[in-house]
C-alpha cells in the first residue's frame, strides 16, 4: 500500500498543470481542464465489493457440499500504469494546444493587418521628414509675405506658396494620425513565412499529442491488491495482489485511422478556404506583389529627387526674383518627393522584415 501511495503522490506532482503561459486565459483554461482529467487518471483507485458467493467446502470442510453460500468481502487499491501514461499525455496535449493557440494568435494578427502591413511605419517615417521640412517651408512663406509687403512679389505667388505649405501641413496631420492608429503586431523579428511554419508545427504537434491520448486507451498495465475474505473461512492471511495486462486488437486500426486523419488535417489547415496557413500564404503572395510595386515607385522617386536636387543647386544662388520663385517651386516639389521617398523606404523595410528579404 505504501508503494501505491508513493506512486500516486509522484504521479499527481507530474500531472500538475503547466504554468509557462499561465497569464493567458485560454492556456490557463486548457491547462486546468487537463489537470482535472489527469487527476483522476494518475491517482490509485479504491474498490470494494460484498456479496454472496458459492463457498463450497471452504466453509463446511465437506468436499461433498458443492453449493454452500457465504458472504464475501473484498476491499483494495488498484493502480493502472496505462492510466498514468494517459494522464501525462493529456497534460502534454494541453500544452500543445496552448502553443498552437499562441502561434495562431500571432499569425492571425498579421492576417488582420493584411495589405496594410508597413503603412504605419511609412507614416512614422513621413512624419519625421515633415517635422524637419515644415519649419523651412514656413520660413519660405514668411520671405514671400515680406516681399509682397515690399512690393517685390504679387499676391498670386503668395497664394501659391500658402497652398504648398498647407499641403505639407495636411500631409503631416495625415501621417501623424496614421502613425497613431498603427497597431501593427510585434512579430518578434520573425517573417510571415516563419510565423506560418511555427503555426503548422504547433498544429501538427497538437494533432500528434491528441493521437497519443487516444492510442493510450488501447493498453492496460495495472496492479491491484487488498483484503479478500469469505466470512467464516479459516484463511489466516486474507489478502491478495495481482498484476494485469491488457491490449485491444483495435489498436493497429486506430493507428491507421490516425495517420489518415493527420493527412486530412494538414490539407485542411493549409487550404486557402478558411485555413489559416492557406490564407497566410495568399497574403504573402499579395505582399510580395505590393513590395514589387513599392520598390519601383521608390526607384522612380529617387531619380526625380536627384534631378530636382541638381536643379535646385543650379538656381538657388542666383539673385533673380523670377529664378527665386522657380527655386521655391522646385523646393516644394523636392520636399513632396522626399516625404514620399521616406514613406516608401520605410514600408519596403517593413515588408522585407515581414516577408524575409
Amino acid at each position: 500500500m505504501r508503494i501505491l501511495t508513493f506512486l500516486a503522490a509522484t504521479a499527481l506532482l507530474a500531472a500538475a498543470p503547466a504554468s509557462a503561459h499561465a497569464d493567458d486565459p485560454y492556456c490557463s483554461y486548457v491547462d486546468n481542464i487537463a489537470a482535472a482529467q489527469a487527476a483522476v487518471l494518475v491517482a490509485p483507485e479504491l474498490f470494494g465489493s460484498a456479496g454472496l458467493v458459492n463457498a463450497g467446502s471452504e466453509l463446511t470442510g465437506d468436499s461433498n457440499v458443492a453449493f454452500e453460500t457465504g458472504l464475501r468481502v473484498t476491499v483494495g487499491l488498484r493502480y493502472d500504469f496505462a492510466d498514468l501514461y494517459r494522464g501525462l499525455v493529456t497534460d502534454d496535449a494541453a500544452a500543445a494546444d496552448c502553443r498552437r493557440y499562441l502561434a495562431l494568435q500571432h499569425l492571425e494578427a498579421y492576417l488582420d493587418a493584411g495589405r496594410e502591413a508597413g503603412v504605419g511605419a511609412a507614416a512614422a517615417a513621413q512624419l519625421q521628414v515633415l517635422d524637419e521640412l515644415l519649419p523651412q517651408a514656413e520660413a519660405r512663406l514668411r520671405e514671400v509675405r515680406d516681399e509682397v509687403e515690399a512690393g517685390r512679389a504679387g499676391l498670386e505667388e503668395l497664394n501659391a506658396t500658402q497652398l504648398r505649405v498647407a499641403d505639407l501641413r495636411s500631409r503631416a496631420a495625415d501621417a501623424r494620425l496614421a502613425a497613431e492608429r498603427d497597431n501593427a503586431p510585434d512579430s518578434g523579428g520573425r517573417s510571415l513565412g516563419e510565423l506560418r511554419r511555427t503555426f503548422l508545427e504547433a498544429d501538427a504537434a497538437l494533432a500528434a499529442a491528441e493521437a497519443d491520448v487516444r492510442e493510450a486507451t488501447a493498453w492496460e498495465v495495472g496492479i491491484r491488491g487488498g483484503y479478500d475474505q469469505v466470512i467464516g473461512d479459516a484463511r489466516e492471511v486474507p489478502i491478495f495482489a495481482l498484476v494485469s495486462v491488457g491490449w485491444s486488437f483495435g489498436q493497429p486500426f486506430q493507428r491507421a485511422a490516425h495517420n489518415r486523419a493527420a493527412d486530412a488535417r494538414r490539407a485542411w489547415v493549409a487550404s486557402g478556404e478558411g485555413g489559416t496557413a492557406g490564407r497566410a500564404e495568399e497574403l504573402r503572395r499579395e505582399l510580395i506583389a505590393v513590395r514589387g510595386v513599392e520598390r519601383q515607385r521608390l526607384a522612380e522617386a529617387q531619380v526625380l529627387l536627384a534631378d530636382l536636387q541638381a536643379r535646385l543647386q543650379a538656381v538657388q544662388d542666383l539673385e533673380s526674383s523670377r529664378l527665386r520663385r522657380f527655386a521655391d517651386a522646385l523646393w516644394f516639389e523636392w520636399a513632396r518627393l522626399r516625404v514620399e521617398e521616406a514613406g516608401l523606404a520605410a514600408r519596403l523595410a517593413a515588408l522585407d522584415g515581414l516577408l524575409g528579404s
